[in-house]
């Protein structure tokens, strides 16, 4: 097959969950033998240097600069269609090079990635008659809207919820102009149709190469410590680190004096650094995550907003890690509770479970080695990709009836 994807950033380096999971689905399809093109936005934000994605017959990056512009936001508050997080992504020199390519080459499938780049569907079409597919990472509105209701001010959570009301606009008139939609999770998949999405939707979810897991270095992890790691750019994880240790660690450090609490991400902004104190440790950008995840002992993800799935709790799966999340961090995710997974909302249970925990940490072995065996069993690239391909070939046999 010749499979073109269309991306809102180059995917790499692989370190955090949209480049990982981006990279790892155009290198699966590589592998598999088929022939890919990516053509990527080359953002300020994950700028790269010329082809950096290995095995693909074509690449190319098209600077777009999508820093934030406040006069651009106030503009389109006032009378923007697209919420300005997506228009941002808008560019002629990107219109350009999809013209170029599409004049050139015919492919089997198209591939956009995600909501960010839906926009350029109506280009597409004018030069391909293949079956386009979106791929949703997340269900843009719901992350939003679940920042919204935890926003005090009423100035930002009138600003959150207006780009709610516009995202649910662009992805229900967007997402209806594609062939298939690929759902990272089935609950994003029923928001979509709840949307009133008539299209095709399959569930596919993220998947990690799981020889890379099974061929680590070992490394000694050090009891009695708690890590989190995630883009720390990301306001969901931003608000989820914030809110453990203002109301996690106070009352769980009392209880366990020896407990080390250790979070680490990629562009860590200054009010997650003044979280600093004692007993936690603010690692900022990590290079080796595989080994920061092995050196310290109970995974924790407290988010509570996003969407999607969680690209480092299958990781910490796939590195057969003890986890406990909130529900929302492990939505999408086909774990269960106390069994390759420890699931907790309320404060109450987050600290009941984490200090249950380290009481007897023997109790819970089985708990990661049942989460390495799920992620081998269900999220492994092959399987995925094998996923994408059989859902490619029932849209192109559609598309030709």
């Amino acid at each position: 097959m010749k499979i073109l994807f269309i991306s809102p950033r180059v995917p790499y380096p692989p370190t955090d969950g949209g480049a990982i999971a981006i990279y790892n689905t155009v290198t699966g399809a590589a592998r598999a033998g088929h022939e890919v093109y990516l053509l990527s936005l080359n953002t300020p934000k994950h700028l790269q240097e010329g082809p950096v994605v290995p095995g693909l017959v074509y690449q190319e990056a098209v600077f777009v600069d999508t820093r934030f512009s406040f006069f651009k936001a106030v503009k389109n508050i006032i009378s923007g269609k697209l919420p300005y997080i997506a228009e941002r992504f808008v560019s002629e020199d990107f219109l350009q090079a999809i013209e170029r390519l599409l004049k050139k080459n015919t492919f089997d499938i198209i591939q956009f990635e995600g909501t960010y780049v839906a926009w350029y569907v109506d280009v597409v079409k004018k030069f391909s008659n293949c079956p386009l597919v979106i791929r949703a990472h997340n269900v843009e509105y719901v992350i939003w809207e679940r920042l919204a209701e935890n926003k005090t001010n009423p100035i930002k959570r009138y600003l959150y919820n207006d780009m709610v009301k516009k995202l649910k606009v662009l992805e229900k008139d967007y997402y209806n102009k594609f062939d298939g939609i690929a759902s990272i999770t089935y609950d994003d998949g029923e928001r979509l149709r709840a949307l009133g999405i008539n299209k095709s939707i399959k569930v596919v979810p993220f998947g990690v190469g799981i020889e890379k897991f099974l061929h680590k270095e070992e490394v000694p992890k050090k009891p009695f410590t708690i890590f989190m790691l995630g883009s720390l750019d990301w306001r969901p994880n931003q608000e989820a680190a914030i809110w453990f240790v203002e109301n996690i660690w106070p009352e769980l450090s009392k209880a366990l004096p020896q407990l080390e609490l250790h979070i680490a991400g990629k562009n860590t902004p200054p009010k997650i650094y003044k979280l600093k104190q004692d007993r936690v440790f603010i690692h900022g950008f990590i290079e080796d995550s595989l080994k920061f995840m092995q050196e310290y002992d109970l995974m924790a993800v407290p988010l509570l907003s996003g969407g999607g799935m969680r690209v480092k709790i299958i990781e910490g799966m796939a590195l057969h890690k003890a986890i406990i999340s909130s529900a929302i961090g492990a939505e999408g995710i086909m774990c269960e509770d106390e069994k390759n997974i420890l699931l907790a909302n309320t404060k109450e249970e987050w600290i009941g479970k984490i200090k249950n925990y380290f009481k007897d940490t023997e109790k819970y072995r089985n708990l990661g080695n049942n989460a390495g065996r799920l992620v081998e069993n269900t999220y492994s690239n092959q399987v995925v990709t094998r996923t994408f391909i059989d859902f490619y070939k029932q849209l192109i046999i559609k598309k030709k009836a």
